[in-house]
């Protein structure tokens, strides 16, 4: 459930700066920008958000963001099947070394008796 949480907050917030950045940031020249010009003449242009533009970014954004979540939930899984048997082989390693120390021990104490 964090997981859920925390990247639907990323996504958000990534989309806001986008938008944000896309409406007062951008100029009209700018590819990633949601300015468009409504009105133009030979005094004064006339730059509005074009709705089209927001709704295709928010699509963008919605359909990456599902996109992540799935990736990630895939791969957390598997990493951690794959850490569990990690761990599992590393925990009957050092088990096997305890045992080779404490017969190597035990070797050197008859030694010394």
């Amino acid at each position: 459930m964090n997981r859920k949480i925390s990247l639907f907050l990323l996504i958000f917030f990534c989309y806001l700066t986008w938008l944000y950045l896309a409406i007062y940031e951008s100029s009209i020249n700018d590819w990633w920008t949601v300015n468009d010009i409504k009105h133009k003449t030979e005094a004064t242009v006339d730059v509005g958000v074009s709705l089209v533009k927001v709704i295709v970014g928010t699509i963008i954004f919605t359909l990456s963001g599902t996109i992540l979540f799935l990736l990630i939930k895939k791969g957390i899984r598997n990493s951690f099947r794959k850490m569990e048997v990690l761990f599992n082989r590393v925990l009957s390693q050092s088990v096997h070394i305890e045992r080779i120390v404490l017969v190597i021990r035990i070797q050197n104490d008859s030694r010394r008796n």
